[in-house]
């Protein structure tokens, strides 16, 4: 993330507690990926980013898990899991060091939004090592994403550039967190930092001035915003914005253009969304 240097170190140093608040941007079932990664079992993979084809994977998943079936959970790891290992090594680490024994599992409420989706699961564990150990039962969301070779569970690192689930948002209110955000966006576009101040939590000027958040604005020049997603949970939301976006420095007009998303949060302030100051963006 690139952050606005200056700014950012002055309102720490007189406020801790905003001291992310000018983050800018300065600063699947499987299909077959390899001869290697392919369960012969899937001859037909489901590749369709539909709620049927999800809960099938999720089963096909789960089932692996329980069953220890190496083979078939590795064709549902990351990337960044199948660039390390081979097949052969992931079978050979699982069989001497998966540190949980899945006993069971039930499969609830499967959502889906476009390529989003999402897998209310409840499984009991037992530790490999220690089968003699009291079994935990968990209950979650599990998130998952649709892409090139169909469903698979999102990898941690970006859990949290995926909204909760849609049965704890409160959908009527994302509507108008949208139009917010969006507006937001226009105003970047065209350069109107009265109006993004505007748009800012009140509750945030005293700490806030509107001069230094124009000077801060100042510094990048956009060029594309888009509101990936939005998610509104009671009075607070956060909005994953994808920018376009250059430093706006004449001696740095050589430089390429750059592309960064971030969750920027929100919050309600009588009936209206607000941009977030006191809180992070990512």
């Amino acid at each position: 993330m690139v952050v606005n240097r200056g700014f950012a170190c002055a309102r720490a140093i007189r406020r801790a507690s905003l001291r992310s608040c000018f983050v800018l941007f300065v600063s699947s079932c499987i299909s077959d990926r390899g001869g290697s990664r392919r369960n012969s079992d899937w001859e037909n993979p489901i590749l369709r980013p539909d709620v049927a084809s999800l809960r099938e994977c999720a089963l096909r998943y789960w089932t692996a898990r329980r069953d220890r079936d190496w083979r078939t959970a590795y064709g549902f790891q990351p990337d960044a899991v199948r660039e390390k290992a081979t097949l052969g090594e992931f079978i050979e680490w699982s069989n001497e060091r998966e540190p949980f024994q899945v006993q069971s599992f039930t499969i609830g409420v499967v959502e889906g939004e476009g390529r989003r989706g999402w897998v209310r699961i409840d499984y009991t564990t037992t530790l490999t090592r220690f089968p003699q150990a009291e079994p935990r039962t968990t209950q979650t969301w599990q998130k998952w994403l649709f892409g090139e070779s169909g469903w698979l569970p999102t990898p941690p690192e970006e859990i949290d550039f995926h909204p909760d689930a849609p049965a704890h948002r409160d959908a009527a209110m994302e509507g108008p967190l949208r139009r917010r955000v969006r507006a937001m966006c226009e105003a970047r576009l065209r350069g109107d930092g009265f109006a993004l101040y505007r748009l800012t939590d009140p509750g945030d000027h005293q700490t806030v001035s509107r001069d230094e958040f124009l000077k801060a604005e100042s510094r990048i020049e956009y060029f594309s915003c888009d509101v990936d997603w939005v998610e509104a949970i009671g009075d607070r939301g956060r909005a994953r914005v994808i920018y376009i976006y250059r430093v706006a420095d004449p001696s740095l007009t050589k430089l390429p253009k750059e592309s960064k998303a971030v969750i920027e949060p929100w919050t309600l302030v009588d009936g209206e969304w607000f941009r977030d100051l006191d809180r992070p963006i990512h």
